[in-house]
């Protein structure tokens, strides 16, 4: 008795869990150095370890987006848009201080 097919789209997503998995690893490896380093480099690396806390899902999305544009599922891509607006809509917020 043989095993399943291989599914040929079964690596289809090993990019994004290895960038998210690096990204967690250094999001863990930064907030311990946070913690241990002095202040003005601990709170730079605090800083280091929420901008990637950020970015990382961001990142995410636009190649969510990217990957559905390729794909021409335009509908799923168009609400990734729509996610990607309302984040910039809120740094525009955050940045103008309302």
């Amino acid at each position: 008795m043989s095993g399943a097919p291989v599914d040929p789209r079964l690596d289809r997503y090993r990019p994004l869990t290895r960038a998210l998995q690096w990204a967690l690893v250094a999001c863990v490896a930064l907030s311990g150095a946070a913690v241990v380093l002095p202040d003005p480099i601990g709170r730079w690396v605090g800083v280091a370890v929420v901008a990637l806390l950020v970015g990382a899902p961001v990142a995410r999305v636009l190649w969510l987006v990217a990957r559905w544009f390729r794909r021409g599922d335009t509908r799923f891509a168009l609400v990734g848009c729509g996610v990607l607006a309302v984040i910039a809509a809120g740094v525009v917020l955050a940045v103008l201080g309302v």
